[in-house]
């Protein structure tokens, strides 16, 4: 079992060791994660929601972040475009797709089709949500512990 705070100590070419109750626990390569984030008319809200995803602290070449859009008329797609333009390299891949289907789980399913089992782990977050800065860790490292 996990302790409360995970602390991940090596993401390195090794791979991924965590901290459990009973000491360091090494679990294997580094992951490939996508975050999926549907959206329809969201601007209030997006920048916040990609920017926590922007400070994670899993390593950037092993993470993307897909945004499917469902038609956005408020400036949604603007911004993510703004935040896609202004993304620098020590940053995760930000893709944006477009979701005619409107609906969440066509941007799902567009999402998947896109990724192609490209991604290990892939989460899904309501474009609502922000995360703190190891969530990614602390998820794979849940999940990883699980499996184990």
């Amino acid at each position: 079992m996990l302790s409360p705070q995970i602390t991940i100590g090596a993401l390195f070419s090794e791979g991924i060791s965590y901290k459990s109750n009973s000491g360091w626990v090494h679990v294997g390569e580094v992951q490939k994660v996508a975050t999926v984030i549907p959206t329809l008319n969201e601007v209030d809200s997006i920048t916040r929601c990609i920017k926590s995803l922007l400070r994670q602290t899993y390593p950037v070449e092993s993470h993307r972040i897909i945004i499917v859009d469902g038609g956005s008329t408020d400036g949604t797609i603007g911004t993510v475009e703004g935040l896609i333009a202004g993304a620098g390299e020590d940053q995760p891949l930000i893709e944006l797709l477009d979701n005619p289907g409107k609906f969440t789980p066509q941007a799902r399913n567009i999402a998947l089709q896109h990724l192609d089992g490209a991604a290990d782990f892939i989460f899904e977050m309501n474009a609502h949500a922000h995360v703190p800065y190891d969530h990614i860790e602390s998820r794979i490292a849940d999940m990883l512990d699980i499996e184990a």
